[in-house]
């Protein structure tokens, strides 16, 4: 235990040091900005154009149509405009930035002193994934609940502030999750860039496609699909999160037997 917590302290002054933790709350921030920009200016522009000059674009109600399904009017519809752009562009960012972490670590050698002082291979694996995921995902649960807060105020809420927190936690138990697979995945491929497009393409594609099966809920990809859609029946996502749990741990088993093997 001594020797897990010395690990963390290290790697999360590491994280800070190198910026990494700066990235990740000025990343989240900004897609939160930006969706609220979006979604509450866009269409009150479109709306005063409407008003102030009908002729000047034709179809004005297909085009409000438009606006509303893309800007939703509410919290719930709001939220998961939110969530799908952070299962997209902040995936994206934090894949970019950890997809070759271990490698990057192994290879300048920065190993070597805390192996030679008896550290295990696993400890360090470990304590690199369980900081670089939290620094990563408790950002995006900041910014969910500040911007809940924001836009609850404009729009109508049918959602609620306990179903805001339980979404929140769970876009960010999905980042977290992300992140862990990506950095354990960094020590099973020999190439890193496919490590980093499997995690993107199964975050961004498996769940449009399994949405198409009658099994989707036992899939372990359905919790993003919950997330994207801010659903709210939290009883389905059970077997996706032990699948989830179980995919890590058989991860971590094998990033960890991969880098014993580089030792021997």
């Amino acid at each position: 235990m001594n020797e897990l917590r010395c690990a963390l302290k290290k790697d999360l002054l590491e994280c800070i040091r190198r910026k990494k933790l700066l990235v990740f709350c000025l990343s989240s921030l900004g897609i939160g900005i930006l969706i609220y920009i979006c979604s509450m200016g866009l269409p009150y522009l479109v709306e005063s154009i409407f008003i102030l000059a009908p002729d000047l674009i034709s179809g004005a109600e297909s085009m409000q149509e438009l606006m509303d399904t893309f800007f939703p009017r509410d919290v719930m519809g709001n939220i998961s405009l939110l969530s799908s752009n952070i299962l997209v562009f902040y995936v994206v960012i934090i894949v970019i930035l950890s997809f070759r972490l271990l490698p990057n670590e192994y290879s300048k050698g920065r190993w070597e002193m805390p192996r030679s002082c008896g550290y295990h291979p696993g400890t360090l694996i470990l304590s690199k994934a369980l900081v670089y995921s939290a620094a990563s995902s408790l950002p995006i649960f900041t910014v969910y609940i500040m911007y809940y807060l924001v836009i609850s105020r404009f729009l109508n809420d049918n959602l609620g502030i306990g179903n805001a927190l339980m979404q929140a936690l769970l876009t960010a138990v999905s980042i977290f999750i992300i992140m862990m697979f990506t950095i354990f995945g960094s020590a099973l491929f020999k190439h890193s860039i496919v490590n980093a497009i499997s995690v993107i393409s199964i975050t961004l594609f498996a769940p449009d496609i399994f949405s198409f099966f009658a099994f989707e809920k036992y899939i372990p990809t359905y919790l993003f699909s919950f997330v994207k859609y801010a659903l709210i029946s939290y009883k389905d996502i059970l077997w996706s999160l032990l699948g989830l749990v179980v995919l890590c741990a058989l991860y971590a088993l094998l990033a960890v037997g991969r880098y014993k093997k580089r030792n021997r």
